[in-house]
């Protein structure tokens, strides 16, 4: 139950994060201006836990266990795993594309766009 707990947590900070940068995202749209160290922060986080620790975790043990005891779950399964393999670059590329904004090489519009489809 204390695995059930630790996953349950991190999908609700997880969620929290979420709804966090869409709320700055909403701002910026609004014509703020893009605080990089708001985002840097946000990749930084996905890197270094999301894709680090918590992917792992579900990679690892959960999403074995689920495909034992539920087969067929393993589409749902198998499309969540490409996703975590994905997410390092994507934040890459999320990550460029904040850097085009600072550097003026890029509208604010285009990176909302990209951290809405994100």
């Amino acid at each position: 139950m204390e695995a059930l707990r630790i996953i349950h947590n991190e999908h609700h900070n997880l969620w929290a994060l979420a709804s966090t940068i869409e709320q700055v995202v909403d701002e910026i749209e609004a014509g703020s201006p893009v605080d990089r160290s708001f985002f840097d922060s946000v990749f930084d986080y996905i890197d270094q836990f999301v894709d680090q620790s918590h992917h792992r975790k579900e990679d690892q043990f959960l999403f074995r266990l689920l495909r034992l005891r539920a087969p067929e779950a393993a589409a749902s399964l198998d499309r969540l795993q490409a996703e975590h393999a994905a997410e390092p670059t994507t934040v890459h590329t999320l990550r460029e594309q904040l850097n085009a904004v600072m550097n003026g090489d890029a509208s604010q519009e285009d990176f909302v766009s990209a951290m809405r489809h994100f």
